[in-house]
């Protein structure tokens, strides 16, 4: 009796009679200041401001030496070239300018994976080497085991480092961009509202910011796959010799076919 007493207590004092209770925030780590949505919103209103009226001044000082060169200038034209500076660099520079020691640290892990990644295949063809001569000495085999299997640990540390990275840095923009719209949506005068139809600002929070967020994973892919290309045939020409040019032959013989499925598939994507 005395069991199922202290028992009901606990459970009451959990909330209820099953002993759980709803998470509440109290229940919950608190963010660091360098992830809070305040710090970041504010960096990137900050910086945002700041690239802005550089080009607005820029702009203008454009627009100035134009009209001394050409004379003064009909109303529509001027128009025309206060829409050329609401360009999207202004914005660009303020996300780099927010995000690039993360991006730059990121993208540092990932080169530091990619050395250890093609260090374990020479180190493999050394250890190869070492068992087809019975005079090399035991201890040269178990070093370079140790070394493939320490290459291949510090090659999955760094690149999840080097993921672990973007994606904070994905969720700290996307708080920082969905901040700043919401802040601009408030702003905005009635007759600015009245132009802007609810569903834009719906689509740019919930797609627009979506994309640009997950583009940043993207982003070491435009240069490092040719650099990986590059190593790749200069360890085939080791291997292989002349013989190499064959494969690279093949693999670019490939490119244009690969670019007419994904053009095809995005087709498809966007119409079904």
């Amino acid at each position: 009796m005395r069991t199922v007493t202290a028992a009901h207590k606990g459970a009451n004092r959990f909330g209820g009679a099953t002993g759980w209770k709803p998470l509440g925030p109290k229940d919950l780590w608190s963010l660091g200041r360098e992830n809070s949505s305040e710090e970041l919103v504010s960096q990137l209103e900050k910086e945002w401001t700041r690239n802005r009226s550089a080009a607005q001044r820029h702009t203008k000082a454009t627009t100035f030496k134009r009209k001394g060169n050409h004379g003064a200038e009909t109303p529509e034209t001027e128009t025309l070239l206060q829409q050329q500076g609401g360009k999207r660099g202004p914005l660009l520079r303020a996300i780099w300018q927010v995000g690039r020691s993360t991006f730059l640290l990121g993208t540092l892990s990932l080169i530091i994976s990619d050395v250890f990644r093609f260090t374990v295949p020479k180190l493999l063809s050394l250890f190869l080497e070492f068992i087809g001569d019975p005079k090399t000495p035991a201890w040269k085999g178990y070093l370079l085991a140790m070394l493939m299997f320490l290459s291949a640990c510090l090659q999955t540390l760094f690149e999840q480092q080097h993921m672990y990275r973007l994606k904070v840095l994905q969720m700290r923009l996307r708080m920082a961009i969905m901040g700043l719209v919401y802040r601009k949506v408030l702003a905005l005068s009635s007759s600015s509202r009245k132009a802007s139809a609810v569903g834009d600002v719906v689509y740019l929070v919930s797609v627009d910011v979506q994309r640009l967020t997950e583009s940043i994973t993207y982003l070491n892919g435009l240069w490092l796959p040719l650099i990986w290309i590059i190593i790749c045939f200069l360890y085939l020409w080791q291997l292989l010799g002349p013989s190499a040019l064959t494969a690279i032959a093949i693999v670019m013989s490939l490119l244009p076919l690969n670019f007419l499925i994904t053009k095809k598939r995005n087709h498809h994507q966007i119409w079904y």
